[in-house]
């Protein structure tokens, strides 16, 4: 089923083109891998802890383990019985009265009521010198406060960070059960596109869409497929499609997907499959294609490179966490303070380009100058994207707007 093609579609609101994607994609099998290569990637399964933490209970301090009546004695002086060091198996209990050498992590010995820091006392070769009153149970990691048997670590949807994989590894887990790693197909579409690093013709440019693709998907976790550029040939794009399909679980292109005479990339995903929607109400990047080429879902994104940058944080990274089983797949949007007053012609949602900079209590954030849909020069600023509603037509300086940080 395709399109009419001379039925003008409905502007769909973000929010609204967003759960159309979602709704239509489903995440891909899973897979068991090393903990070592699961970053980056989604877990599948809810992990819950084999392992207590801590194990046995331990020092939190070097310093000198107590027995029960030195507690009650201290200040004073203590007989020095031994030393426990981290990693011990000495099983050696604390008599009443005596005093230990420990380190941060040893267990405390049986009949340990407190543990003082070595701070606090004072040593000779025999006997430990308490200068300050102490209380029970100070300084002891006591088993499984941190963790209990059982308990939830990570829900299933996480993506898996650095963090992540110290917990996990705490547990000793080799293996994490994860979502497959997504396979996206990417091209650019129009005849005025050049490689980068090969010559331009008189009215040639160069393709940015597609570096820039690449890499954001890359740092989204995908692996990609670069189809490259393709003519504005309705043969060539057909072909394109149809590898792209065959390989892999997303294709992504820019450009070709607005009402232009040589615009053929939408009108040829009509031909081998189905243009779900087409236009967003959105400024920059209005005509944003949804579609599938057989059972592959494909997006079409506006060849505009703002435009790009835009849509695909709205809606090229969702599809793909949606995929990649992510819990929650929609961009996270902040609330902060504008740094500054900001008048909005109003009519569509608008994403501007922003800085983030320092305020004299928060962080707030700035519009960038030139936000022309062809301006790029300050994309070396731009840290996130300012969320303008429809109806706005003016902000003050200090109230608190919607940023999506880059």
């Amino acid at each position: 089923m395709s399109m009419d093609p001379c039925a003008e579609p409905a502007l769909l609101t973000v929010e609204a083109m967003q759960q159309k994607l979602l709704q239509t994609l489903s995440p891909l099998p899973a897979a068991n891998v090393p903990i070592a290569d699961s970053l980056g990637r989604v877990l599948a399964e809810e992990i819950r802890a084999s392992v207590v933490n801590p194990r046995f209970d331990n020092s939190a301090m070097d310093g000198f383990a107590l027995g029960g009546e030195a507690t009650a004695a201290a200040p004073g002086t203590f007989p020095l019985v031994g030393t426990r060091l981290a990693g011990s198996e000495d099983l050696a209990e604390l008599a009443p009265g005596a005093a230990m050498r420990i380190t941060t992590g040893a267990p405390v010995p049986e009949g340990t009521a407190t543990v003082v820091m070595q701070e606090h006392c004072s040593v000779t070769d025999d006997s430990v010198t308490l200068r300050d009153a102490v209380k029970a149970g100070q300084n002891i990691r006591r088993r499984g406060e941190d963790i209990q048997l059982g308990q939830c670590l990570l829900e299933a949807g996480t993506r898996v960070a650095p963090r992540h994989i110290m917990l996990l590894s705490s547990q000793g887990l080799e293996t994490l059960q994860v979502t497959r790693q997504p396979v996206v197909a990417v091209l650019s579409s129009g005849d005025e596109l050049h490689p980068v690093g090969q010559p331009l013709s008189r009215s040639g440019i160069y393709d940015c869409n597609r570096p820039y693709l690449l890499a954001r998907l890359q740092q989204a976790g995908a692996r990609v497929i670069d189809i490259g550029i393709v003519a504005d040939d309705p043969q060539q794009i057909r072909d394109a499609l149809l590898r792209a399909a065959n390989e892999a679980d997303l294709i992504v292109s820019s450009g070709g997907v607005s009402v232009g005479q040589a615009d053929w990339l939408k009108r040829c995903v009509e031909e081998l499959g189905t243009l779900l929607h087409w236009k967003v109400n959105i400024k920059p990047g209005k005509p944003v294609a949804w579609g599938r080429i057989g059972a592959v879902p494909f997006l079409g994104l506006p060849g505009n490179p703002v435009s790009t940058l835009v849509c695909a944080e709205l809606f090229l990274l969702p599809a793909l966490a949606r995929l990649g089983g992510v819990a929650q797949p929609l961009p996270r949007v902040v609330r902060l303070p504008i740094a500054h007053d900001h008048k909005h012609k109003p009519g569509r949602d608008e994403y501007q380009r922003a800085a983030l900079v320092a305020g004299a209590e928060s962080l707030q954030v700035a519009v960038l100058k030139g936000q022309g849909s062809g301006s790029l020069a300050n994309l070396a600023r731009t840290d996130a994207l300012l969320l303008l509603g429809a109806d706005v037509t003016s902000v003050a300086a200090g109230m608190l707007v919607d940023v999506l940080v880059l």
